[in-house]
């Protein structure tokens, strides 16, 4: 059925529906989002349900590009993570959407060419036509909170390649045995906490891992000991960055927070 409906489009930017179609019914603003993809349709031609596919490959994009639920693009310029690809009845064509959740842009961090963006309650719908390419996100160590987080869009996508090594963005992937700043719970707190912890076990799986926590000894400042023999379980989202400096024994020393 997808491929039917694709071959009668009149070229291929909206794509080629991949997977089992599931038929569901839109709510009244997702509808209201198809209808400004496409003012020029008929309001009361848009079907109130249609049918969702996994992902959808667009054959005219970046020599053939699938885009797929669960990732990260670029729709003219704005960042959304997409939950769902859906292909709608409008009038007596069809037309191939995506929707899902929509990031906010921040104020520049000073780093030329990164851009960072945060976490929105808003949910967006776009037509598949719009999309720019595939971005990652990874998160940004800055201030995170229980109501959101900040996140580097990593734009491997891009049409020109950086200009400068200040312009490359490279993600942490923690590693067992690492020393790691962990984003700690500021309720409470004036400022934003970060613990110090020792990594004893990574699981990919759950994208998560387990530590101690080290505290800083009273009356000196940049010395770090185990604080329990309890193992906490962190996951990656909550690792801000990467904690550099050397061992003395059991005690690990850094000048950097």
């Amino acid at each position: 059925m997808a491929r039917a409906m694709s071959d009668e489009l009149d070229d291929t930017a909206e794509g080629i529906l991949i997977g089992a179609p599931h038929f569901q019914l839109f709510e009244k603003n997702c509808i209201d989002d198809v209808y400004l993809c496409d003012p020029t349709v008929d309001r009361g031609t848009i079907l109130d349900g249609g049918y969702s596919y996994r992902s959808v490959y667009v054959p005219s994009r970046q020599q053939g590009q699938q885009y797929r639920v669960g990732e990260t693009v670029l729709v003219l310029e704005q960042v959304i993570a997409v939950s769902g690809i859906h292909c709608v009845q409008l009038g007596s064509e069809y037309g191939h959407f995506i929707a899902g959740k929509a990031y906010r842009q921040m104020p520049s961090p000073g780093v030329q060419g990164v851009q960072v963006v945060i976490t929105t309650q808003e949910r967006v719908v776009a037509s598949v036509r719009n999309i720019n390419r595939k971005v990652m996100l990874y998160q940004h160590p800055s201030a995170t909170t229980a109501h959101s987080q900040h996140y580097e869009v990593i734009d491997y996508q891009r049409p020109s390649l950086p200009v400068s090594g200040q312009d490359i963005v490279i993600p942490y992937f923690p590693e067992c045995g690492d020393m790691v700043w962990v984003a700690g719970d500021t309720d409470g707190c004036s400022g934003n906490q970060q613990w110090l912890g020792h990594i004893i076990s990574v699981d990919s799986l759950s994208q998560s891992v387990k530590l101690y926590f080290y505290v800083e000894r009273p009356n000196k400042e940049g010395c770090y000991v185990k604080e329990t023999s309890t193992r906490n379980k962190v996951h990656w989202s909550s690792l801000i960055a990467s904690a550099e400096n050397r061992w003395e024994r059991d005690e690990f020393i850094t000048d950097m927070r």
